[in-house]
């Protein structure tokens, strides 16, 4: 209050945008000067720690651009809110008796005065700034500024402020204002402390109460509730106050601006502000506006009454007439209830321009921008293409004024629309309606039955309908013989029926006319060429030198000769003007190939055209792909299958999506599938071509058959062949279903051919593991022992001499080696050896080794075994250090070795195990 600012004003300027979940960010205007960025700070203060309290959120407090505050706006400026009131206090103790009769002349009516603060502060200028206010011709009245937070020091507080009116001399009817806008008064119950400071004002006789509070003040309800709203001055600034656009309307007053200057400083550097303020209800003023307080309205109203008038303002100026503006549509921004019994609105146009004040009784209320419905009945011509018909002024569209374009239809009434346009309601002649027009859509016309003039038409028009009638007249006489159907025809002229329909005058190519026909029974061509027309099928190109054509010249673009046996698509046809008719054919993948007369093709329905004779042998080639039963696609097998293998052919398709198909038959008769020319490889002879191969493979046939052509020659039956390893060079996928490998030796000398069934692959060419069980004794020395197929020797038998290995399997290699692979009784491998360089044997023991000498039992507790089948003859306890011959022995796969002992009698003592005996050379 005063221009010390009120808190609330204060807080109005706190601009808290940029604020995050996590900070508040407080943003000061630069304008303010030094006092008043001090007293700003104080209250951003109070908000900050108000906020921190509430939600945790961390405070910056930060200076902004002068931007973000109020306006200054000048008193009197018709652009902006009424000043009928300001208040003072000690900060406008510069003003003179001039300055308060500047604010008389520039329309204030009142002062409101600061008289004292809690109980310690008088303003020292309120006396003379109420003298300089009388002598203005301003009503006065006083406001306390309050910061009891007690109802003891609401009392102190009243107790104070009444001694000081009494000392000013005010009349005790002197409207009082309590300024309730501080924190501390917040601490207690402000309504209890609020009614004993008026308890005690208005036992000092002081009983003209008011109150001042604001949006920033927490417990207003509480401030207001004392007195009402209508006793309440509200404090909020817009930053952009406007004259139309009056806030807070249902208070008694509204101070709106704390940024107020007098007319002759405004502008100017330094200029000095005062508080402004509307008073709607008379409370500093005494009086009220005949026209009464600003209540802001929002509806639409159609001017339908005539001889009225707009008034620029309530000193009755005249704007208009209603009869210029008869049935618009405006906005009604605001109304005033008249103390002439009358209500006015405040009118504007669309765009924004003021229209004036008009008596409500001159209006009619409008359900939206539409306006309100007027009555007109007449017939109109939809004339504008492209164009909206509306469903409704939500401008949901209901139809294209193209679907209606030059039919003749009935209006039965229009709206005059808020954006300046006028809307016809249309209605066809069945009955249906067809929405509002735009007035630029139609034009009027007084007589609209019967079909009309004719009116120029051109186009091309096919007939769509079978049975079409066809009128001699708009007498409805048919016009006999005329079978229209699917024929193209030039419609010289158009006629738009009163029925609704449109009807054309239709010309065949030699200028005869055939009739009037229904628009709705024809298709409208873009050319001599007609519509196109539905028709489905497949086109098999069996002739040569055939016409093609790529437009409806006539002129033949190409021949059907490069594409002979081809099928396409017929995806439609035309029936031309002139008589011709062409079907248009495509490939499947959309690409068009050109038009032709069907009697130049073979027509069907199967995508996949015409059986073609075909001979010969394929071979399946590609794997991943299907073999079709069918040319609806359902696969018969996969070609992994039979991947390599060779079929007869007895025909062919050349599908319309450009592929072709080959029927495949097995050697037996039987139907294999369609095969897709990209899978397959044709040939003249029924085992194919050759495969590149490069297998070793071992004959596992006992007596194999070697074939030297495919006239089934023999070149050989040898069970010689039998476990042999040969390098498989190719292979043939015969037509029996047989695969046949071309064989060639280590020599590189041909073996001829050989049924795969006869062999099996190796993994090189070693050939493949054999079964093989048994011993060996490795009984030579200096023999390679091989770790495997390189040919290079990994160690030789001289270190295993003697011992004895179980094989496990063969291998016969490609060079003609046969070996053995051996282990030794633990399974440990050691190694791959020439069968010719072992002694191979039945039985683990190994093979018979002759040893000389003598030996003598050294070892108790062991056995002495008759056989290896390890039955035990006696223990070497009974004839432990005796002396026995020696006459042989046997190095056994376990890894031990067992001497044969003679009694010196010549009768067998039995096996004994090396660790049991000790050798001797003598008796």
């Amino acid at each position: 209050m005063g221009s010390e600012l009120s808190r609330a004003a204060l807080a109005d300027m706190i601009d808290e945008t940029g604020s995050t979940t996590t900070k508040h960010i407080l943003r000061m205007p630069t304008s303010l000067d030094e006092t008043l960025a001090n007293d700003w700070l104080a209250v951003a203060k109070v908000t900050a720690a108000a906020d921190q309290a509430a939600t945790g959120r961390a405070q910056e407090i930060i200076q902004v651009a002068a931007s973000s505050w109020v306006d200054t706006i000048k008193i009197g400026d018709p652009a902006r809110p009424r000043v009928d009131v300001v208040d003072v206090a000690s900060y406008q103790d510069w003003m003179t008796q001039k300055d308060f009769n500047e604010l008389y002349a520039s329309g204030v009516r009142a002062a409101v005065v600061k008289t004292t603060q809690k109980t310690n502060y008088t303003n020292p200028a309120a006396k003379q700034q109420i003298q300089y206010a009388k002598a203005a011709g301003l009503k006065v009245s006083v406001y306390h500024y309050a910061q009891f937070g007690s109802l003891s020091s609401a009392k102190a507080e009243a107790t104070y402020a009444a001694a000081a009116l009494a000392q000013l001399g005010l009349p005790k009817s002197t409207p009082v204002v309590a300024d309730i806008e501080e924190n501390d008064t917040v601490t207690g119950d402000v309504r209890t402390n609020l009614n004993a400071f008026w308890q005690v004002l208005s036992a000092a006789g002081y009983t003209n109460h008011l109150v001042y509070t604001g949006g920033g003040y927490t417990k207003n309800a509480d401030v207001i509730a004392t007195v009402g709203k209508k006793a309440t001055w509200w404090a909020q600034y817009p930053y952009t106050p406007s004259s139309s656009s009056l806030w807070n309307t249902d208070y008694g007053a509204w101070q709106f601006s704390s940024t107020a200057q007098l007319p002759s400083q405004f502008g100017q550097s330094g200029g000095r502000l005062i508080d402004a303020s509307i008073d709607y209800a008379g409370l500093f003023t005494g009086v009220t506006a005949p026209e009464g307080p600003r209540i802001t309205d929002d509806r639409y109203v159609t001017l339908t009454e005539i001889n009225n008038t707009l008034w620029a303002d309530f000193d009755w100026t005249p704007k208009q007439s209603t009869n210029a503006v008869l049935n618009r549509t405006y906005h009604s921004i605001a109304k005033y209830e008249h103390a002439n019994g009358s209500t006015y609105l405040r009118l504007v146009d669309a765009q924004g321009n003021d229209m004036g004040l008009i008596n409500e009784k001159a209006v009619s209320i409008a359900a939206g921008a539409q306006g309100v419905w007027l009555s007109h009945a007449s017939y109109a011509t939809i004339t504008m293409a492209n164009t909206s018909l509306w469903a409704d002024f939500t401008w949901n569209v209901k139809a294209s004024s193209n679907q209606h374009l030059g039919q003749t239809v009935k209006i039965n009434g229009m709206y005059h629309h808020f954006n300046g346009s006028t809307y016809y309601s249309l209605w066809a002649a069945d009955g249906t309606w067809l929405g509002y027009g735009h007035s630029a859509v139609v034009a009027l016309e007084g007589d609209s039955q019967g079909q009309g003039q004719p009116v120029d038409d051109g186009r091309y028009v096919t007939i769509a309908k079978s049975n079409t009638p066809v009128w001699s007249s708009f007498d409805w006489e048919l016009k006999s013989g005329s079978d229209l159907y699917q024929r193209t025809f030039l419609a010289k002229q158009q006629y738009h029926h009163a029925n609704g329909q449109t009807y054309l005058s239709l010309y065949d190519a030699e200028d005869i006319w055939q009739g009037y026909v229904s628009e709705r029974d024809v298709q409208i061509a873009s050319g001599p060429q007609g519509v196109w027309l539905n028709k489905s099928g497949y086109a098999t190109l069996t002739r040569t030198g055939r016409p093609l054509y790529s437009d409806f010249s006539g002129q033949a673009t190409g021949a059907s000769t490069p594409l002979l046996s081809n099928t396409y698509q017929i995806n439609g046809e035309y029936h031309t003007f002139d008589g011709r008719t062409y079907d248009s054919l495509y490939d499947l993948k959309g690409q068009w190939i050109g038009y032709m007369d069907p009697a130049d093709f073979e027509a069907g329905t199967n995508p996949q055209g015409v059986w073609q004779s075909q001979t010969g042998y394929a071979t399946v080639t590609l794997k991943g792909t299907s073999l079709w039963r069918n040319f609806e696609w359902q696969p018969a097998m996969r070609t992994d299958a039979v991947l390599g293998q060779t079929f007869k052919l007895n025909g062919k398709y050349h599908h319309a999506n450009g592929s072709t198909y080959y029927s495949l038959w097995r050697a037996d008769g039987s139907w294999l599938g369609y095969a897709h020319a990209g899978a397959v490889q044709l040939n003249a002879t029924p085992q194919g071509n050759p495969i590149n191969d490069g297998r070793y493979i071992t004959i596992t046939s006992r007596q194999p058959t070697l074939w030297s052509d495919f006239d089934w020659q023999v070149k050989s039956t040898s069970q010689t062949l039998y476990h042999q390893t040969l390098l498989s060079k190719r292979l043939y996928k015969h037509l029996n279903g047989k695969t046949y490998l071309s064989l060639y030796d280590a020599a590189d000398n041909w073996v001829g051919y050989i049924d795969e069934a006869a062999t099996q692959a190796a993994a090189g060419p070693q050939g493949i593991w054999l079964y093989q069980a048994g011993y060996a004794t490795l009984t030579k020395a200096n023999k390679p022992i091989y770790r495997d197929f390189s040919g290079q020797a990994a160690s030789t038998s001289t270190s295993h001499l003697g011992r004895t290995y179980r094989i496990n399997g063969q291998y016969h290699l490609f060079n003609g080696m046969w070996v053995l692979s051996l282990y030794d009784g633990q399974g440990q491998w050691k190694g791959y050896m020439n069968v010719e360089d072992v002694e191979t044997t039945a039985n683990a023991q190994g093979v018979w080794q002759s040893q000389g000498g003598y030996a003598t039992i050294s070892l108790k507790g062991t056995s002495i075994w008759k056989d290896f089948g390890w039955h035990s003859s006696t223990s070497t306890t009974a004839v432990y250090g005796q002396q026995f011959r020696v006459n042989g022995k046997y190095r056994h796969v376990n890894g031990s070795t067992y001497y044969s002992l003679w009694r010196l009698d010549g009768t067998w003592l039995g096996y004994v195990h090396s660790g049991a005996l000790k050798l001797t050379s003598t008796r």
